[in-house]
This record gives C-alpha cells, sequence and structure tokens, in this order.
C-alpha cells in the first residue's frame, strides 16, 4: 500500500500523512473519495504526494519513492454526507518501481464470502484522540454478511462490513481511509468509514468488487488516451523524417 500525503518539506517527512491507498497499476493508486475533499472542494493533484515503500511513516528509507499526482477522480455518484460511491484513482506523474516493497494487488474477479478472514492496512490514529501510527499496522477482521451489515448499519449493497470478532475495540482509525481490506490476497474494500474508532460497531468499506466496472473503465479510458498520444508523436516523427511536413 502507499501512503497519501499534503505536500511536504523533506525534513517534515511522514508528518502530513492523511490516507492510505492501493496500487492496481505501476501508476495508478485506489483510494477513497473523501480522502480527496477539502471544504467541499477537490484538492489539487499538485498539493498531495504519493509515497510508496515506506512502512515507518516517518523514517524515509533508501527505497522509498515520492512521486506526484497527475490526475484526481473521483467517483461521479459520491456523495460526501453519506459516503456513498466513496472511491477514487489517482493517476501519478511516474511509475512505481514494482518490487517486493511495492507489488500490485489482485483485484476480486467475484464476490467475497461471507465470514472470510481478511486483514486491513493503515498508519491511522492508534486511538480515537491518539497518534498516528509510526509503522503500518494490520489488523486481522471478519467479513460480514451484507444483510448483516445493512441490518446493523444500513450501508446498502455497494459497501462491505467487517470487524475483529474477538477484539471489538480494534478498528481502522482516522487516517486509514482508504486502505486496503485484503481477504486471501485480493482486494475486497478500501476503508471507508468507522465509528468514532470503533465503538463497539464494524468499520464499513468500498466494495470494490462493486466498483469494478467503473476501476476498468477509468483504467481503460486513461491507457487508451495515452497510447493514443504515442501513436501521435510517432505519426508527426515519420512524417517529418520523409519530409512530408515542410515549415
Amino acid at each position: 500500500m502507499v501512503s497519501i500525503r499534503r505536500y511536504e518539506n523533506e525534513d517534515r517527512f511522514g508528518h502530513t500523512h492523511f490516507c492510505g491507498g492501493v496500487i492496481i497499476r505501476s501508476n495508478l493508486i485506489l483510494t477513497a473519495a473523501h480522502c480527496l475533499i477539502r471544504n467541499k472542494q477537490i484538492i489539487r493533484p499538485y498539493d498531495i504526494t504519493v509515497v510508496a515503500k515506506t512502512p515507518m511513516r516517518l523514517q524515509k528509507t533508501p527505497a522509498a519513492q515520492i512521486l506526484r499526482v497527475k490526475k484526481i477522480i473521483i467517483h461521479e455518484k459520491f456523495v460526501y454526507s453519506k459516503l456513498d460511491y466513496d472511491i477514487a484513482l489517482l493517476k501519478l506523474t511516474k511509475h512505481i518501481q514494482l518490487d517486493n516493497c511495492a507489488a500490485v494487488i489482485a483485484m476480486p474477479k467475484q464476490r467475497i464470502n461471507d465470514s472470510t478472514a481478511c486483514m486491513v492496512l493503515g498508519w491511522g490514529k492508534l486511538y480515537l484522540a491518539g497518534p498516528l501510527a509510526n509503522e503500518v499496522l494490520q489488523l486481522n477482521v471478519t467479513l460480514h454478511s451484507k444483510n448483516f451489515c445493512d441490518f446493523l448499519l444500513d450501508i446498502g449493497s455497494k459497501k462491505l462490513c467487517a470487524s475483529d470478532t474477538y477484539d471489538h475495540e480494534k478498528h481502522p482509525c482516522s487516517g486509514d481511509s482508504g486502505g486496503p481490506l485484503i481477504c486471501g490476497g485480493v482486494l475486497a474494500g478500501v476503508v471507508s468509514y468507522g465509528f468514532q474508532c470503533g465503538y463497539g460497531l464494524p468499520t464499513v468499506y468500498s466494495d470494490v468488487y462493486e466498483y469494478s466496472n467503473w476501476i476498468h473503465l477509468n483504467k481503460a479510458s486513461y491507457f487508451n488516451y495515452f497510447n493514443e498520444f504515442l501513436l501521435l508523436i510517432v505519426i508527426i516523427v515519420v512524417l517529418c523524417k520523409n519530409k512530408i511536413f515542410e515549415f
């Protein structure tokens, strides 16, 4: 996963983390839409950075990559007041160098079964009014049925809920939004919201499977545009070489 931060000076490394994100292509990050809203406006791409290969939030490792954002795509049906359609993409100006420390996560090809054992990762607050975690933390949770989640939390069909069934006080907290819910090595959801960092209720996630078409369409449109641009450059070079253009 990656850390999403406000643009910061080198001497403030890690202090401006506010959300997590997931690598779905080497230059494409999936996160929660609400992470990218400030004062009812979408934040500007150049006001944030994405940091990869940094398990320690405050420690810049030799392998760490700090990447700028080219474009922010928020789901067109996103509703901030209800956190419906709480999903977004960040298109980076450069590619993440993929390796054991930073890899593209597998996307779901079918719905994740109820009661599946999952894990959620993040640098969020250790407790409601507490500090952010210095190292990325893992919480083991169990995925609840859609019927149970909707009955308890009235969340609708495009969300999931999960919790630690053994310790109801352990939950994702502020700063964990946008981070991954991973079930069997597959990205099941991204952290959307909770209730006072737990408060005995499950955490709610955007169901990635339900957004498969939206993600695919936005990935495809971006790369089709990029390929068309490259093709145009090649055509211009060929025409110039053959002196078809004269200036």
